[in-house]
């Protein structure tokens, strides 16, 4: 069965979360204010919706009951607008019944008040962009950056020449490092049909500890953040 999930306000973060989950099989009830912002997706989702997410009476009237998730995208600094994204984040747990409720943050205020009621999470987009962002240019070495908690992280990161043609159980990335390696990403040559050679890619998950790091390989390692800026110095 599909999940069903509600996405409230189509600005750049509610859009693109609606079409992404639409692509990936979810049955997506959009919901905004703005009829132009509906047009534009209205025929790549389950239903859009033209109405006031804070409208107790409008979400009634629409018969939706137990949604697997509802993400909230509206509101702005403004008090009024912090209560806005308050309010609908209200109404859907008690009309819709969410079983799950994920809100775009405004502040930490903001936040701090949506927990207290309730909200499953609350997100920053702009922020952990920013941080990504910031993470990559200081440390080009660390392509991606995954945060599992505040201390935590997945990364992935460029193989270091001290490692090539070793076997994880001979680098031991847990005694040294205080690390684990979930995954390998390794370009694999085979010759093409017209006779010359290309590259396609191998993700070796869970890599036994036999397996040896090649030259090119990226790793997908998980431990702290601090543990992972040390092997990046590596």
């Amino acid at each position: 069965m599909k999940k069903q999930i509600l996405v409230v306000g189509l600005g750049i973060f509610g859009k693109n979360v609606a079409l992404r989950l639409a692509e990936k099989g979810a049955d997506v009830i959009v919901i905004d204010k703005n009829e132009e912002e509906l047009k534009e997706i209205a025929d790549q989702v389950a239903q859009a919706i033209h109405g006031d997410a804070t409208d107790e009476r409008m979400l009634r009237s629409l018969g939706i009951n137990d949604i697997d998730v509802a993400i909230v995208s509206i509101g702005d600094e403004s008090p009024g607008g912090v209560g806005t994204s308050i309010l609908a984040s209200m109404l859907l747990k008690e009309v819709c019944n969410a079983k799950r409720i994920i809100v775009k943050g405004i502040n930490r205020r903001h936040a701090e008040i949506l927990y207290r009621l309730g909200v499953d999470k609350v997100v920053f987009p702009e922020k952990e962009i920013a941080e990504r962002l910031a993470d990559t240019l200081i440390h080009p070495s660390i392509l991606e950056v995954l945060a599992l908690s505040p201390e935590y992280n997945i990364a992935e990161i460029v193989t270091s020449e001290k490692f090539v043609d070793k076997t994880i159980r001979e680098i031991d990335f847990r005694a040294k490092y205080n690390v684990t390696v979930l995954g390998i990403r390794r370009k694999m040559p085979y010759i093409r049909d017209n006779g010359e050679t290309d590259f396609e890619e191998k993700f070796i998950i869970l890599p036994s500890a036999d397996e040896e790091i090649k030259e090119g390989d990226t790793l997908l390692i998980i431990g702290k953040e601090k543990d992972i800026k040390e092997i990046e110095k590596i």
